[in-house]
């Protein structure tokens, strides 16, 4: 996998987006851009720009595919650390509709990281060392935001009690009520994974990414950058947008419902009438790290820099600590049975 490149107009070398201030900055020359002063181009070429300087680099290992500009040089991969090599252009409908650029740097995220392992008492070392942490990657993730409407029904019993003492007797009345809600719902800025790969579950760890932050996607966005192409179509999206679109308004028309001692019963239906679809890329960064016969993944959303990850538990360190335990029990024991 390999990292985005965009040419700096001063001088050969390449850019990179700084979290920080937000430009896009060469380490070469010192020159600074905003992203209005490198997207100064003829309409024509803007609407080619995608399609013209965008190319698709493929693992054949784990085969996982990200996409860069046409000037990228290949190095490894982010997912297993093989070498990626290229394989071809981006069709149109690959381009995202928005992104949410990095605001958490490399700096940033290798500060956290180690601190954020100094908590782990039994970590393998060897996944602080430096070289490690220099794998750290920014990647881009795929998602689709959708907004909607969902045209929905519920019918149900509910019962209220009411008790009260009279004299010597204690009275009980029960009622029970048709409950009926009809009516439209619209939701919105629901996330879906547009990427079928078996680590993303690590992403549901450091969400939500804050959607209004996403900007109108630009190419210069990703200087410095990895960004993962998105293999799920819409229609493949489409049962966990209405599943997920469902459970809302159930919860809005069930919250509408309150005070009654049970709950039940009947039926509902519930059918999405119209949905819009963004295509949006997410920034976190991502380390990889392989520990015997093993793969950790450690994340960072590259946003709020909220933290999710399985770190490597130290094999001699766990035997240490076991035979310093047992030790200890020994001695315990010994003491107790001078003692007696």
């Amino acid at each position: 996998m390999s990292a985005i490149t965009y040419k700096c107009p001063n001088c050969p070398a390449s850019l990179r987006l700084d979290p920080e201030t937000q430009k896009f900055v060469c380490d070469y020359c010192g020159s600074s851009f905003t992203l209005d002063e490198l997207t100064k181009k003829e309409p024509a070429e803007q609407s080619d720009d995608f399609q013209s300087k965008t190319r698709l680099y493929h693992c054949q290992s784990c085969g996982a595919e990200v996409f860069t500009d046409d000037t990228t040089a290949a190095t490894f991969c982010v997912y297993c650390h093989n070498p990626v090599v290229l394989s071809g252009e981006l069709e149109g409908d690959m381009k995202p509709d928005q992104v949410i650029p990095f605001k958490v740097s490399k700096e940033e995220v290798k500060d956290k990281l180690m601190a954020w392992c100094k908590k782990k008492k039994f970590i393998d070392t060897a996944f602080m060392n430096n070289a490690q942490l220099e794998k750290l990657s920014g990647v881009y993730f795929p998602y689709f935001i959708v907004d909607g409407k969902v045209q929905g029904s519920m019918h149900r019993r509910g019962t209220k009690i009411r008790t009260w003492r009279q004299g010597n007797y204690r009275y009980t009345q029960t009622d029970t009520y048709q409950i009926d809600r009809e009516g439209e719902v619209s939701f919105e800025d629901i996330p879906i994974n547009a990427l079928n790969k078996e680590h993303t579950y690590i992403l549901n760890g450091i969400q939500p990414f804050d959607q209004k932050k996403a900007v109108a996607f630009e190419m210069p966005y990703l200087s410095g950058f990895l960004a993962d192409k998105r293999n799920i179509e819409k229609k493949d999206a489409m049962p966990t947008v209405e599943s997920t679109a469902e459970g809302f308004t159930r919860a809005q028309f069930n919250a509408s419902a309150q005070g009654y001692v049970s709950f039940g019963g009947g039926d509902e239906n519930y059918k999405v009438t119209k949905t819009v679809f963004s295509y949006v890329l997410m920034p976190a960064w991502m380390l990889t790290y392989q520990y015997g016969k093993d793969q950790y993944f450690f994340a960072m959303n590259g946003d709020s820099g909220k933290i999710a990850g399985r770190v490597p538990l130290s094999f001699k360190k766990l035997t240490c600590l076991f035979f310093g335990l047992t030790a200890a029990v020994a001695a315990l024991m010994i003491g107790l049975g001078a003692i007696i």
